[in-house]
């Protein structure tokens, strides 16, 4: 299926060139001739022809019966399509953040692990998944028979998301940060182009990416 394409200096042509565009979408959902699910994440930062467009999509597909799920995430007071349903999320539960440590480890974990990261990851997600990260790249978890326990040093481990992702980053080579620095001025997403000019081909900017990926610290996108 051919996926409609228009320039996004389109959108501002004229009203008819817009909702064109969005007819064509859904044309183009529709011809997949299966459920959808049309996810989108930090839909703070999403623009008004997105929201017109998302609100476009499930107003045609509650009219013809189209097995369409339009599924957002945002910051709390995002801005969101009209017709969407709020479904406030609250921090995981103890027994969820256990889960998702096991999840990671691919093992039980025992009652020190668990209650540690639930009280320094707040039942946030992220958290939990970066002091994970952190806490294993640091040695400071340990399988002892059929559990992971705690390994840590007498100065303990930092709190709260910023510092554990600080913690993460200063382990890493001076060669590393300066591509996170170069790629925090690109903003949230980067072609790797840019990031090879402003680093010189000394840099072996492919290889760092990749290493980046492989801890968690950046991801991919297609």
């Amino acid at each position: 299926h051919s996926f409609p394409t228009r320039r996004s200096s389109d959108l501002g042509a004229s009203p008819l060139a817009k909702w064109g565009l969005f007819e064509a979408l859904y044309r183009w959902l529709g011809s997949l001739a299966q459920p959808v699910a049309l996810v989108l994440d930090d839909i703070q930062w999403s623009d008004t022809e997105t929201l017109q467009a998302l609100d476009f999509l499930a107003g045609r597909a509650e009219e013809n019966r189209l097995p369409l799920l339009i599924l957002t995430s945002g910051r709390p007071g995002s801005p969101h399509p009209a017709s969407s349903k709020d479904i406030p999320l609250e921090p995981l539960s103890p027994e969820a953040v256990t889960q998702l440590v096991e999840a990671m480890l691919g093992g039980l974990v025992n009652k020190e692990v668990s209650d540690y990261v639930y009280a320094h990851g707040h039942g946030h997600p992220m958290s939990v998944c970066q002091l994970v990260r952190s806490l294993l790249e640091e040695s400071s978890l340990a399988r002892d028979g059929a559990f992971w326990s705690l390994n840590l040093s007498k100065d303990g481990r930092p709190s709260g998301i910023l510092s554990v992702v600080k913690h993460r980053l200063q382990s890493l080579p001076s060669s590393w940060l300066d591509l996170l620095y170069a790629a925090a001025v690109l903003g949230k997403t980067f072609p790797l182009q840019p990031l090879r000019v402003m680093l010189g081909e000394a840099t072996d900017t492919t290889e760092i990416v990749a290493s980046l990926c492989e801890r968690g610290i950046l991801s991919v996108s297609f």
